[in-house]
This record gives C-alpha cells, structure tokens and sequence, in this order.
C-alpha cells in the first residue's frame, strides 16, 4: 500500500469516528466537544447519521435551543431531510419545541416542507397535540389544508387525537372540516371512531357533514361501524352479498334489522342493491375496527376461500411482510426509508422483526437497533402510519409483479 492510499484511508476512518463524536455529543448538549470538533473539520457540522439525521436534528429531537444556536452559527443547512425527509422544524414541531421552531424559521427554515410520507410541520404539530407551534406555524403561514399521502390533513390529525384546543385553532384559522382523506374519511368520522365524544360536539357545532360518502359511492363510516356491530357470521355474510353483484337476501335484511333495531333503537332504510362489489368491500374493511374485521375475513375464508384471497389481495397490511419470500424481502427493504421502517418496528412482535433483520447485514441490523434506541418512545398513531406507508409500498410492489405474496401459507417465512 502507497503512503498516498494508506492516507487516505486513515483520514476516512478519521472522520467517520468524528462524526461519531458529533452526532453524540449533539445528542447529549456537550457544546464544549461540539465546539472542538467544528474547529477541527467545519464540515462535521453536516455530517449525518446512518437514519440521516444531522447533529441539528439530533439537538431538535432532545430540545437542546443552546445547542440549535451553535450550530446554526457554524452553518448547519436549516432545511437538511434525514432518510424519511423529515427537517429539523418538523422534529421541533412533533417535540413541541416551540423556541427552537422559532430559531429555525428564523434562519429561514421551509415551513410548508414534506416529508416522504407527505407530512408537514402542521401535520406533526396537531398529531402530537402541541397547539403553541401550530399557532406559530400558522402565524408564519403554513398550508392548513396540507394533505399527506393519505389525503390527511391537520384536522383530521387533530380529531385523530383527541386534540380540541389544536382542532379549535385549525378551524379559527379557516382549515376545511369536511375534507376527506384517501378512504373518504372525514375528521368528524375520526372522533366518533376513537370516543371524542367533545371533539365530535365541536365539528357538528361547525357544521360538519354527517353522511359524506367515499368514492364507491358508499358511506364508509357509517356503514364500517354498521358492519361492527353485527356478529361475525352475519357481517361476513352481508360482505360476501355484496362483493357478488346480487341483491342481498331477504332474510339477511331481515337478520341485519331484527339486531340493529335493537342495538341502535331505529335503523334507516337498508338497500338490497349491490355497492361496487370486492374493490368496494375492501376499501370498506379497510375502515372497519381491527378486530371485527379480522373475525369477518376469517369467517369469509372459511366460507369462501377465493373470495376472502381476492379480497386481501386488495388490502395489503404490514403484516404482509411475513408473506414475502426473502428474495422479495431484499427488494421491499431496497425501496423502503430507513427511519420509516424503524419506526414501523417500534413494538412489533419478534418474529415481524426478525422477518426484516434476516434480510438485513449484521451491521444494518446493530444500526437499526441503535436508530430503535435512539428514538426512545414513540406514539401508536406514528407506528402505525409507518406501517401503513410500508403497506402501501408492498402493495405497489406486488401489483408491479416485482414481489408476490404467498396468501395461505404465510407460516413458512416465520423465523
């Protein structure tokens, strides 16, 4: 080896263990080592993390503004996106790090800036409740109708949680009650689906449409809770009426009134026509509680196997991945975002996890465990939009013909 190459190779390994270093001490508030470091290789303070993270995303995930400051002094780029295309004023806005918001807008941060998932600092801001920085962010002019990639916006993440105060100040600032997400959900339907029973009062007081219909011309929420309430038999049933395009039976309606006239007192009219068969029943499921949906596709698949396939073949979920060979699981991981597919990980069993670290190098995997560790706590409702980005990217793999999914025999991929 040439002095030359052998130089090389000792300042590459020099700056990887620098920024070690940074990102650490960032992480921790150590100004003094932050300092020392920046005085050395100026250009440490835009290095970044394996999940992308820079050390001024890292001082905004701990609410460090002392920290922020110094760096922002030696030039860290405001509006960097770590590997899920998240900026530093979207961490400060989930932290409710109202200070910090300020500081970055300040040193003209891009308020209105999306990630891959297609969220906003406002998004993050009124999932997480913290109504402060969406009253910032709105005084600084961010899209209050901004939509995600799954068409929500920051009233139905407001409703979502159970957020009233957030939710009054998003419609003070003329925010759209009646907007509907890729499902045809309304944020009305989100807080009768998750008990806010005053957040529901608020958006009815505004004038929120009760009846708003999705794209197969079905009311999907009312006919999701509809569908709840009946017994698993009777609900796979009405299902199976109307995938096939048939009217239902007589003695169906008459089984669905007799139960819903005494859970619900009076029931509307019931129409025996057909609603847009199994695209339709899917999008319908896929709006349906979790557990009354399991036990009607179960019911289904006992009844009818090809029916049930044909239905899930149109409802990919994320513990699809447990359904993929390893080759298709290499290719899923190819097109996934690191921090998306650890936050999908966060308190999911063993054996899902264990589907993707097979899959991952040894190094990948310790560095996984590590972005788990540094995350820390993370709430269900971004687990869960995590899993449903990861879905979405399985279904489209799978309609591509790049991956297929062995629907029957899931088991055999278990680690």
């Amino acid at each position: 080896m040439n002095i030359a190459c052998f130089l090389s190779r000792f300042s590459h390994h020099f700056y990887a263990a620098a920024c070690v270093q940074i990102h650490d001490a960032a992480l921790k508030g150590n100004l003094q080592i932050v300092e020392a470091l920046l005085k050395g290789n100026p250009n440490l303070v835009s290095s970044k993390h394996n999940s992308g993270y820079t050390p001024l995303h890292l001082a905004v995930l701990r609410g460090r503004k002392d920290m922020v400051e110094l760096l922002l002094a030696n030039k860290a780029e405001v509006n960097s996106k770590d590997k899920i295309g998240m900026t530093p004023l979207q961490e400060a806005a989930w932290g409710g790090h109202k200070e910090i918001a300020e500081l970055l807008l300040a040193n003209k941060a891009e308020i209105n800036a999306k990630d891959t998932s297609g969220s906003t600092a406002l998004h993050q801001a009124a999932s997480s409740g913290k109504k402060d920085v969406v009253e910032l962010l709105l005084a600084n002019k961010a899209e209050v109708d901004a939509k995600d990639a799954y068409g929500s916006t920051a009233l139905h993440k407001a409703a979502s949680g159970g957020k009233k105060d957030v939710l009054e100040l998003l419609l003070a600032n003329k925010a759209e009650i009646n907007a509907k997400d890729n499902c045809g959900n309304t944020a009305l339907y989100y807080a009768a689906t998750y008990g806010h029973k005053d957040v529901a009062e608020l958006l009815l007081a505004n004038k929120a449409e009760i009846n708003a219909k999705d794209k197969f011309a079905i009311d999907l929420p009312q006919a999701a809770a509809l569908l709840s309430l009946l017994p698993t038999p009777l609900g796979a049933d009405v299902v199976m009426s109307m995938a096939n395009p048939q009217p239902i039976s007589s003695e169906v309606i008459n089984r669905i009134t007799m139960i819903l006239e005494q859970k619900l007192k009076s029931l509307a009219d019931v129409s025996p026509e057909s609603h847009g068969g199994i695209r339709a029943v899917a999008e319908l499921i896929k709006c349906m509680d979790t557990k009354a949906a399991d036990a009607i596709l179960e019911k289904i698949e006992r009844d009818n196997p090809s029916l049930a396939l044909s239905i899930r073949n149109l409802m990919f979920v994320f513990d699809d991945v447990m359904l993929i060979d390893d080759a298709g699981m290499r290719e899923l991981l190819a097109s996934l975002n690191e921090k998306c597919l650890t936050i999908g990980l966060k308190g999911t069993r063993e054996e899902l996890r264990n589907r993707f670290f097979s899959n991952m190098s040894k190094r990948a995997v310790e560095m996984m465990k590590e972005d788990l560790n540094i995350l820390g706590p993370v709430k269900v409702e971004d687990v869960e939009t995590c899993q449903r980005q990861i879905a979405s990217v399985i279904q489209k793999l799978a309609e591509s013909g790049v991956i297929k999914l062995n629907r029957g025999r899931g088991d055999e991929y278990v680690n």
